[in-house]
């Protein structure tokens, strides 16, 4: 197969750039594994956005992640539109800080939301005003909790990034559900190799695998990725719940815990299992930081380090004191840093370009990275809101 483009990893970011790429008039390939059906199965990769539920908030301390995701949001109901898949859900964002008698965070991310023009609410420790967005989330009383409306929402990862998908289809692109193992560079282009024996020609490639971009030999040197094992529970309940919860709006939590910080929550959502659960995440003391292609796949497979389930499960249920779960299951993703908290894109040569590094908050605004790569391989000048300094690849 011979193409213009090849963009290998079929996530969140791979799939927006391939849209905007097609959309562009390239001749454009796909090449991302399928979604392992068995987790244990040998030698899979994996992707953290095989999920149902994802934050799509506007506020942050960072004005650079509030423009990406801006600019996402006001893409993603065109999207839906073209695509036929819905999959983003307005409920509003409850930024709740912890304990801290300064409230910092609080004070930084309402200092953001002034210059960008973020509309926001802000209930100091004291104020349970916020209980009537809340549905019957609870938290300490000298907790500063900061409301963000609408748009914010909940994304729907895996229906993102099938309409990215079907919209670059229906532009030309081809979809190949197989696993690069090698790019190579040279003067008349790019080709790509698969484990399943497919070899592909391209003139250009982007790499934008992830948690994976640094293995399978796919880039002509490492970049300075830190991976990080992060667990999920998932709390479910009965229908009866899930839809008088249905408006509760996505949270972000700065609990004060010896185990565990940064914790994130979505109202219920419904899995394809045919059940509803509320997820969580956090950032928990026991996290590893697998470093190999080998680590990686054993996270995925069989966890690792301290079981975070127990602290996990009780959090849960502080948060939602009044919420009867019929079971707590625990699943596993794969956060990839970067040393300047800002993602690559870059080119790494001539013919080769990244898109890596979504530092635990690409999915909302998974649509303006893939953009920015696009355009980036297609020599578009880089849109001034975005300081191009921070995302270089050195």
């Amino acid at each position: 197969m011979n193409v213009d483009v090849a963009v290998v990893g079929g996530g969140m970011i791979g799939s927006a750039a391939a849209r905007y790429l097609a959309m562009g008039g390239a001749r454009v390939a796909i090449i991302g594994a399928p979604e392992p059906t068995k987790p244990h199965g040998p030698d899979q990769v994996y992707g953290s956005h095989y999920d149902q539920g994802r934050l799509a908030r506007r506020l942050s301390k960072d004005a650079l992640w509030v423009r990406m995701t801006t600019r996402s949001l006001d893409v993603y109901p065109r999207l839906e539109k073209a695509a036929g898949i819905p999959f983003y859900r307005a409920v509003g964002c409850l930024h709740v800080s912890g304990e801290a008698p300064d409230a910092s965070r609080a004070v930084e991310m309402r200092d953001v939301a002034e210059k960008e023009a973020i509309p926001y609410r802000f209930y100091p420790a004291g104020d349970d005003g916020w209980r009537e967005k809340a549905f019957g989330l609870n938290f300490p009383a000298a907790c500063h909790v900061l409301y963000e409306p609408a748009p914010a929402g909940m994304i729907n990862p895996r229906a993102l990034v099938q309409a990215q998908l079907r919209v670059a289809e229906q532009h030309g692109a081809t979809l190949l559900r197989e696993t690069v193992i090698d790019v190579t560079e040279n003067e008349r282009g790019v080709t790509l190799a698969t484990s399943q024996g497919t070899t592909l020609h391209a003139q250009r490639v982007l790499i934008a695998a992830g948690g994976f971009t640094n293995f399978h030999n796919l880039l002509p040197c490492p970049l300075p990725l830190t991976l990080k094992g992060e667990t999920v529970i998932l709390g479910e309940v009965t229908a009866e719940t899930a839809a008088a919860l249905a408006d509760m709006p996505i949270l972000t939590y700065q609990i004060d815990h010896p185990q565990l910080s940064g914790i994130y929550m979505t109202p219920p959502v419904l899995y394809p299992d045919g059940r509803f659960y509320v997820k969580m995440g956090c950032n928990f003391t026991g996290d590893i930081r697998p470093q190999t292609l080998a680590e990686v796949q054993q996270w995925f497979r069989r966890g690792g380090g301290e079981d975070p389930k127990p602290a996990m499960a009780q959090a849960l249920q502080a948060i939602l004191p009044d919420v009867a779960f019929i079971s707590l299951d625990t699943r596993r993703c794969l956060i990839c840093y970067t040393p300047g908290g800002a993602p690559i894109i870059d080119a790494l040569r001539t013919r080769v370009f990244v898109a890596a590094g979504g530092n635990g908050s690409s999915a909302k605004c998974s649509d303006t990275l893939g953009r920015l790569a696009a355009g980036l391989m297609q020599g578009d000048p880089w849109p001034a809101a975005f300081d191009r300094e921070r995302f270089r690849a050195c």
